[in-house]
């Protein structure tokens, strides 16, 4: 563990610059690709099962991952995925070469290559997808393991609060500027954006010096797999965490259908520009990073923290409702606002909680459990939210009608969970 005082030190300014930039990238290509697949094909379907494709591997690989944090160098686990990620997108950019060249030959000398016959197709987004999809799933459990080996305790707060702030002002810009760039520049030049983002992303990641750690006994596959099941039976015999994952669970497969229907909403139910989607992202981000800091920078009491997470879960629910009712755009772009300041304290008070109870050996694991539960009904709902629009004829108003029902049974199933309530106050994980 780290004993510096200052919470911006070499190392955790390196890991935050380098995900500050591979972030920006990602939000403006998840936009991009959203836009894209909406443009190209009209299907709801198609849309939602792009996003299963990169769930898919993230809930396979996710155990193993969290094993790996635990067993392998953290560090060359988070640059070897941000450099895996960065090649597959400039791999998936140049099959539209000649929409960013603007010309079906392209002459290099003497030579002379036909574009004509390169296309971004939907079989090779789902390639380059589930490759991401594996390399993120590395990703997740490495990084919030290696947080507290470079933080000291009492900063965890506000260190997660710093990054979680970063995602958001990443996705509050990305997302702003995605569907305007996707207009003027096309998704191709987008997709190369994102690659070089995530190679930049490895290089300053490259830089960090990682502390001295405890040296971890490897014997071998078996050992590997006793591990895998310690971090599992870890969450499963303790209440307070395995509550609060099945809901973290819930609330993901719900966001699901939400994401694949307010491209639909924004362009068939508002009438509004594709830019507006962005814009809508880009508030939800804004909201997320004030909430963020705001948890960071408050001293908040436990007891505080937990009625923040509760009224979080239940303004959800109400957003939705919100939503059905078509209100005025600049109405839409509060109410997202909102929900990002909700996700903010939910993800801030979620992952501190986590890091400051489970120790360093089995955190890996814990985390990635955690992220397979938060991940593990989210291609559910993705596919079947697609489905379901194309179902509706895509009158998505009934769907958003049928998810706001949920997310208030949801907030009514967090306040009324003593397992959750006691592990946020108390920091009791109800070991059985």
């Amino acid at each position: 563990m780290s004993n510096t005082k200052k919470l911006f030190d070499r190392n955790f300014s390196l890991l935050w610059s380098g995900q500050f930039v591979s972030l920006m990238g990602s939000e403006i290509y998840s936009i991009a690709l959203i836009l894209f697949l909406k443009q190209e094909t009209g299907s709801g379907t198609i849309m939602g099962m792009v996003q299963m494709a990169r769930m898919l591997p993230l809930i396979a690989l996710m155990p193993f991952a969290g094993a790996l944090a635990d067993r392998w160098n953290r560090k060359r686990i988070i640059v070897f995925s941000d450099l895996i990620c960065g090649i597959s997108m400039i791999v998936l950019s140049l099959f539209g070469l000649k929409y960013m060249l603007h010309t079906d030959v392209l002459s290099i000398g003497s030579i002379t290559i036909d574009l004509s016959s390169l296309e971004i197709e939907v079989w090779l987004i789902v390639l380059v997808t589930i490759i991401m999809g594996a390399a993120s799933a590395m990703f997740q459990p490495a990084i919030d393991s290696f947080i507290p080996d470079i933080v000291p305790k009492d900063r965890l707060k506000k260190a997660n609060s710093a990054r979680e702030s970063s995602i958001w002002t990443s996705m509050l810009f990305g997302q702003a500027i995605g569907g305007y760039l996707f207009q003027v520049l096309g998704a191709p030049l987008l997709f190369l954006a994102n690659g070089a983002s995530y190679i930049l992303s490895s290089i300053e990641e490259s830089f960090m010096k990682i502390p001295k750690m405890e040296k971890r006994n490897e014997k071998g596959l078996s050992d590997f797999l006793k591990k895998i099941r310690e971090g599992l039976s870890f969450v499963g015999r303790r209440r307070g965490i395995r509550n609060l994952y099945m809901i973290s669970a819930i609330l993901q497969f719900l966001n699901g259908p939400i994401f694949i229907a307010l491209p639909f909403y924004v362009e068939d139910v508002m009438h509004l520009q594709p830019a507006f989607f962005g814009y809508l992202m880009a508030s939800m981000g804004l909201g997320a990073v004030i909430g963020s800091l705001c948890l960071g920078a408050l001293k908040t009491t436990k007891k505080g923290e937990y009625a923040l997470f509760s009224l979080s879960f239940l303004w959800f629910g109400i957003a939705m409702f919100f939503l059905v009712l078509k209100p005025d755009p600049i109405i839409l772009l509060v109410i997202c606002f909102v929900n990002g300041v909700a996700n903010g304290v939910d993800n801030v008070i979620t992952i501190s909680r986590i890091q400051s109870t489970v120790e360093s050996r089995i955190r890996g694991r814990v985390i990635s459990v955690l992220r397979m539960f938060q991940l593990g009904l989210a291609p559910v709902g993705f596919g079947l939210g697609g489905i379901i629009i194309d179902l509706l004829n895509k009158d998505v108003l009934k769907l958003i009608a049928i998810i706001a029902v949920f997310y208030l049974m949801t907030s009514i199933a967090v306040i009324l969970n003593r397992a959750i309530r006691n592990y946020i106050v108390n920091e009791d994980l109800g070991l059985k």
